[in-house]
């Protein structure tokens, strides 16, 4: 990449963009941003050695780890006082003039098994990053194209070469109050600030060094969303930022990104213009906490200048694509437990049923079976979730069971069911008799039953009665026939379709929506005069469901006063009724 220094000539008017509402007031009073928030407003990063840029890095590492500190501790008390069990947490400190996101995790994984998934170590004891994070940030949205612009420690013919490398790993940066020198104001005059933390914050002079990992500086382009609604292109936005990755000890590593807001350093001639983000500072923590690892997020950026919406959104962002390293995590396990038989175990006891193995549901045709890939159980699909597995630098699409992810989870044997030695290996391999199959409703009887008068007679005198006892202002009654639910009788108004699928993806518990408002299961419009809910499947001796009863009042209901009414015996009763008669029914029918 070409770099232009400060001198050229070529610097376009559009790499200093900043985003503000009155930027023409703001360039005449904007001034340089001190301390950590900073890097390359008052002095040029350019004129910058290695070595000052590695010292500058290692003194922001040391900066967010007792920031992040700060943070977890007060999560953890905000926790325990008023039982807060938000992940992402914004806040803002107007007086400094900062705004922080910061989020924390805890993973059933060992450190080792965390860095290798984000870091890959190279011959020269150096790490090289996998772009993890930046590939979940724009994920399913844009590319991205990242660039490496400057090694801090492999030299090259442009750069100076360092003199010592052991200077910047092993070196004590002086973190010890006023009166502590910075090394980088004693040894070149351009690097004129520096950001001194307190004796708290700087910690103890007997603590053990850190170890630099890796360093440079990094430029990432992508495009950022539209800015006008209908706009047919977006805008190019850059990021030109330090990167650097500390060893604190032996069971804490920190990863932190800095921008660089110098607006003319290291632009190149061959690329447009783009918007860099300015005074953003970010950390990603990993501490081991005995078997499991605590993932700490903090970014930050500075608005003394103006307030930055873009800088908190991409910060939202790659906090959001941070906490998705847990799933990650279980991902990459679950392809190992694919290949290693020593994590497999099989049961003692012997499962016999047709039923989910996670909720014991019995399948029929509005539940249907799976096989999980893991331990080869039959399960439903509101027990099992299909995730991409990589294997061989590939995604595979595998559906796993929710029994078998938390086993994963916990690094935990994949229990099997002990093999039946029979052709059979169902319900009728089992020491109990064969049961024999009960004759229930024909799918041509059924048919028959929607369109029988005095069937509709008898269940909409049946719903009325339902109605008086219940109290209830909405009752209605759908048959299954002709390969759809059919309204056989109907009280008050017309329960809608999206109510009667939550109630069949319920299975035997049904569904019930105490308040339909504030319920993220309905889906918008709702309906008129209704915000209570409480769907039955009508469910018959074979396990086949053969319609749905429902209920609906246009009065909300707490759990305390559904159970005070005993909503549910009353509708069981009047089920029973139902299904009594309806196979009654089909008896004389098929006689």
């Amino acid at each position: 990449m070409t770099s232009v220094s400060r001198n050229s000539s070529f610097i376009p008017q559009q790499a200093a963009y900043y985003w503000t509402n009155r930027p023409s007031l703001l360039l005449k009073s904007r001034k340089p941003i001190p301390g950590p928030w900073g890097l390359g407003s008052t002095s040029s990063v350019l004129e910058m050695s290695d070595a000052q840029l590695c010292r500058r890095g290692r003194k922001l590492c040391k900066f967010m780890q007792y920031s992040i500190n700060q943070q977890n501790d007060a999560l953890q008390l905000k926790r325990l006082q008023y039982g807060s069990k938000s992940k992402v947490n914004i806040s803002a400190d107007s007086k400094k003039h900062i705004q922080l996101i910061h989020s924390v995790e805890l993973v059933h994984a060992s450190l080792e098994e965390v860095m290798e998934l984000l870091w890959t170590a190279t011959e020269l004891d150096q790490y090289e990053n996998n772009d993890w994070l930046w590939q979940s940030v724009f994920e399913g949205t844009t590319g991205f194209k990242k660039e490496r612009v400057r090694d801090l420690f492999l030299p090259t013919d442009n750069l100076p070469r360092l003199h010592s490398s052991t200077s910047i790993l092993d070196s004590k940066i002086p973190l010890l109050g006023q009166s502590a020198v910075d090394i980088e104001a004693s040894s070149s005059t351009s690097s004129t600030i520096s950001f001194t933390p307190t004796n708290e914050e700087a910690g103890d002079v007997n603590e053990p060094r850190s170890q630099t990992l890796a360093a440079g500086i990094y430029k990432l382009r992508f495009e950022g969303s539209k800015t006008q609604l209908f706009s047919k292109q977006s805008e190019e936005r850059e990021l030109l930022y330090l990167d650097q990755l500390e060893k604190l000890s032996d069971t804490s590593f920190i990863w932190t990104i800095k921008t660089i807001d110098e607006p003319e350093a290291f632009l190149s001639q061959d690329e447009p213009p783009a918007k860099r983000y300015k005074f953003v500072l970010m950390s990603c923590h990993l501490e081991a906490i005995g078997d499991r690892v605590r993932l700490s997020f903090l970014g930050g950026y500075h608005f003394k200048n103006g307030v930055q919406d873009p800088c908190k959104r991409f910060l939202v962002r790659v906090c959001e694509a941070w906490s998705q390293l847990q799933s990650f995590v279980v991902r990459s396990r679950i392809a190992s437990y694919l290949f290693d038989p020593f994590k497999h175990t099989i049961s003692d006891s012997l499962h016999v049923g047709n039923g989910c193995r996670v909720c014991t549901n019995p399948f029929s045709a509005f539940i249907p079976a799976y096989a999980c890939r893991l331990c080869n159980n039959e399960v439903c699909g509101t027990c099992s979730n299909v995730q991409a597995i990589p294997i061989d630098e590939q995604e595979i699409q595998m559906r796993v069971c929710y029994s078998c992810n938390n086993a994963v989870k916990l690094r935990e044997p994949i229990v099997h069911d002990k093999q039946v030695h029979t052709p059979r290996r169902r319900t009728s391999s089992s020491l109990t008799p064969v049961p024999r199959h009960k004759r229930g409703l024909a799918i041509s009887n059924c048919d028959a039953l929607v369109h029988d008068i005095a069937v509709k007679i008898l269940f909409h005198i049946i719903s009325s009665l339902l109605r008086t006892s219940t109290k209830c202002q909405h009752i209605s009654l759908h048959i299954y026939g002709n390969d759809k639910l059919h309204a056989i009788a109907s009280v008050g108004n017309t329960i809608p379709y999206s109510f009667l699928a939550l109630a069949i993806e319920g299975a035997k518990d049904g569904c019930i929506l105490f308040d339909i408002f504030n319920d993220p299961r309905a889906t918008v419009p709702f309906p008129s005069n209704m915000r209570f809910y409480n769907g039955f499947p009508l469910i018959l001796n074979d396990g086949s469901c053969m319609g749905l009863l429902s209920i609906g009042d246009p009065l909300p209901k707490t759990p305390q006063e559904y159970r005070e009414s005993n909503l549910d015996q009353l509708v069981l009763e009047y089920i029973d009724i139902l299904v009594r008669f309806t196979q009654a029914w089909a008896t004389r029918k098929h006689r």
